[in-house]
Parts: structure tokens; C-alpha cells; sequence
């Protein structure tokens, strides 16, 4: 074996290497998050109360020329549990994601002074949710992101390596004949 194909074989090997990183990492993440929302089914509820129910406006200006006014649902609420207060916006059991209605709907849902079941973490009382579970976007965006990364792997393996030059091949045999 020659320098070149040593260079090109540990080429290999790195891009192999990260693909398969970074499938596991996806794959730890998904698992993590839908692991939480399993234990939080069972985790307790205390009585909470909605404190805060409003859209917020917000200047996205991804296009200088034309900045767009975009709003986003604020919801905050109070519980007790143990005789100590909390108060949290976490509204899912997926930390920054919402809960799949539109945000005008999530505030009608959620208006200030009503009276909710929060669930929290009995390990840590502050951990609270009014939704536990994994909304439907969120999971469609995990099945994507898999998808994704397998294909963009599972590309690079048929373009940047021997199995895939071989392919190439005949390929390129069938359309000349």
C-alpha cells in the first residue's frame, strides 16, 4: 500500500468516523428527550395558576430591507408544591419548544387567572410543565434529522469511497450499453 492510498484510506476512516458521531449524537438526543417525556407522565401534579398570557411582539430582522414584526406566545404560571412557591414558562416537556397550537390558540388555551395542572420533577420541584408530552413537530423534526444524516452518511460512503467508485462503475457500464 502507498502513501497515497494510506492518505486516502485514513480519509476514510475520519469521514466514517464522523458520520457515525454524529448519528449517535442525534440518536442520544432523541433518546434523551423522549426518555424525559416518559418519566414525566408520572410525574406529580400540584395546582397551578396562569399569571401571565400574552403574545409578544418581536422585530425579525433576518432581512434588513424588510424587517418583519413577529409574535410569540409568553405564558407564565405559579405552583406550589411542599409549600414552596415556583413559577415557570416552560409550557412542554421539551425544553424550548411549544406545545403545537398556533400562538394565538396556545393563549386562549392558557388565559391569566385560570387555574392548571403543572406537573413537575419530583427530583427538582422548579422543573415543571404544563404539557408533557413531545409535540408533534418536535417529533417530526427528529425523524427528519435522522433521515437526513443517514442519507448525507450513507451518500458519502457510495461518493467518496472505493464501494462507491465501484458503483460509479456500473453505473456507467449499464448506460453505455
Amino acid at each position: 500500500m502507498d502513501l497515497h492510498e494510506l492518505h486516502r484510506l485514513f480519509a476514510y476512516a475520519w469521514a466514517a468516523l464522523f458520520v457515525v458521531l454524529m448519528v449517535a449524537a442525534v440518536f442520544i438526543s432523541i433518546g434523551t428527550t423522549l426518555l424525559r417525556a416518559r418519566a414525566a407522565r408520572n410525574w406529580p401534579k400540584a395546582r397551578g395558576t396562569i399569571i401571565r398570557s400574552e403574545l409578544v411582539p418581536e422585530t425579525n430582522f433576518d432581512d434588513p430591507d424588510a424587517p418583519q414584526i413577529l409574535t410569540y406566545p409568553v405564558v407564565e404560571y405559579a405552583y406550589e408544591v411542599d409549600g414552596r412557591k415556583y413559577q415557570s414558562r416552560q409550557l412542554s416537556i421539551v425544553v424550548g419548544a411549544t406545545p403545537g397550537p398556533a400562538p394565538a390558540d396556545l393563549i386562549a388555551l392558557y388565559p391569566s387567572g385560570a387555574t392548571v395542572p403543572v406537573s413537575y420533577n419530583p427530583a427538582n420541584h422548579a422543573d415543571g410543565a404544563l404539557d408533557c408530552r413531545v409535540p408533534a413537530k418536535v417529533a417530526r423534526f427528529m425523524v427528519k434529522t435522522v433521515v437526513v444524516i443517514l442519507a448525507v452518511g450513507l451518500a458519502g460512503i457510495f461518493i467518496f469511497t472505493p464501494a462507491g467508485s465501484m458503483l460509479r462503475e456500473a453505473m456507467s457500464q449499464l448506460w453505455r450499453h
